[in-house]
Formats: C-alpha cells, sequence, structure tokens
C-alpha cells in the first residue's frame, strides 16, 4: 500500500510540474515556429494535458519500484531511460498532433530543444524540493533528538 501512495503522490506532483513547465515551453516554441499571431484551438490544451499525464506516470514508476536508492550507475541509466520515454512520448505526439513540420529542420531541433529544456528544469526542481524536504526533516530530528 505503501507503493502506491508514494507512486499517486510521485505522479501528481511530477504531473503539475511538467504540465506548468510545459505551458511556457509551449508559449515559447508557438511564439518562435508559428507566430505570434498563431490561432490555436482548445485541443492544444488537451494534448498538453494528456501528454503531460503519459509523460508523467512513466516517471515515477521508474523512481519508486525500489525500496533503497539506486547506485549511481543505475540512476543514471534510470534518467536515460526516462528521457527515451519522455523523449518518444513528446516527439511521437508531436508528429501525431502536428506540432512541428516533419520537413522542417529548425522545427523538429526546436522541438527536441524544448523536450531537453523541460526535461532538466523538470529533474532539477524535483532534486531541489526533495533536498529542501530532506534539509527540514534533518532539521525536525534534531530537535526532537534534543528533548
Amino acid at each position: 500500500m505503501k507503493f502506491k501512495s508514494q507512486y499517486v503522490k510521485a505522479a501528481v506532483d511530477m504531473y503539475a510540474r511538467i504540465t506548468t513547465t510545459v505551458v511556457f515551453a509551449s508559449a515559447l516554441y508557438i511564439g518562435i515556429f508559428w507566430g505570434m499571431e498563431a490561432e490555436l484551438t482548445v485541443s492544444l490544451l488537451w494534448q498538453i494535458l494528456g501528454i503531460s499525464a503519459i509523460c508523467a506516470l512513466g516517471v515515477p514508476l521508474m523512481l519508486c519500484h525500489e525500496e533503497r536508492y539506486p547506485s549511481r550507475r543505475a540512476g543514471f541509466l534510470r534518467n536515460v531511460l526516462q528521457f527515451v520515454y519522455v523523449n518518444g512520448v513528446v516527439l511521437a505526439s508531436g508528429f501525431l498532433f502536428r506540432w512541428f513540420l516533419p520537413s522542417s529542420l529548425p522545427m523538429i531541433l526546436g522541438m527536441e530543444l524544448c523536450i531537453i529544456l523541460v526535461y532538466v528544469f523538470v529533474i532539477w526542481l524535483a532534486y531541489v524540493l526533495d533536498v529542501r524536504q530532506a534539509e527540514e526533516m534533518n532539521r525536525k530530528l534534531a530537535q526532537r533528538q534534543k528533548r
């Protein structure tokens, strides 16, 4: 049961971080490649929400399956697999939903740059928040031990 609650919490947290970051990245990408006057439909918002959910559901699954911390090598491999998963989902979705023109190398490279920047930012943010939480727990533990 603990695994399920950890997975759900991690997935919801990751979904919020991914979705928020993707909205900003999408605004930049659309402005650069489709122009500031581009007309968008509500379906784009649903696409962002759906693809963010697919990405968010895959990431915690890779993070939560072990009780102990992975070795550096396993952690690195896990990050590479996560990135390949996210990259594949987003590029396939981008092709399917026509977020970029397959014949336009600059658009494809721009999409790849957005994927990399969003991925790095989300992972960095998760790390910063985890460090902050660990420091808070250590502070509370030290206070408790003083009593």
